[in-house]
């Protein structure tokens, strides 16, 4: 009987070992396919680590620009996220993401932004992997055929968004200006 008992416990150990390294490899390879899509944030800003190398060196000079071209990054990043973490979102409740991107491209003009960094520039380092342009026309579709907000520091349907959007932006440009 003990040499079965061994063998049992052997075989066991084997086993929870053998489903250890299988946990640990589809751990491993969702963090890949995270990193693949969202970026790296060393800093936790919100903002992948090469966008924000891009806007620190297109705008080392307005805290202004840099704080728009950060809050769109930021906004997109976070609609990035939600969708990532839940790829069956629907419209409605990808429109909310949309406002917050809409303020930021707005903010971008309103400050001039694009005369320091190109918005082509700033998209393409956006969109720099297929993985990344593939995600991003996922999005794209979820608002095929819906209306899609624009101005909206002057629509009011989106007022509370704009509030929230707006103390965010003047979070970020109080960083920026303490750089």
């Amino acid at each position: 009987m003990k040499p079965f008992y061994k063998i049992c416990c052997i075989l066991g150990l084997l086993a929870v070992a053998i489903f250890a390294d299988s946990c640990d490899n589809e751990t491993a390879e969702a963090d890949s396919e995270r990193i693949k899509i969202l970026g790296i944030d060393k800093d936790g800003n919100g903002v992948r680590d090469d966008l924000d190398s891009l806007i620190d060196a297109k705008i080392p000079d307005s805290p202004e620009k840099r704080a728009a071209y950060r809050y769109l990054a930021q906004a997109i990043q976070n609609q990035w996220t939600a969708f990532f973490e839940n790829p069956q979102m629907n419209y409605e409740a990808m429109r909310l993401y949309a406002v917050f991107t809409a303020l930021g491209i707005e903010l971008i003009a309103e400050s001039n932004a694009e005369s320091s960094l190109d918005f082509s520039l700033f998209e393409a380092r956006l969109l720099n992997t297929m993985e990344r342009i593939m995600f991003d026309d996922k999005i794209d579709r979820i608002f095929t055929g819906n209306y899609l907000p624009v101005a909206v520091k002057s629509d009011k349907q989106y007022a509370n968004l704009v509030a929230k959007g707006m103390s965010t932006y003047n979070e970020i440009l109080k960083l920026e200006r303490m750089k």
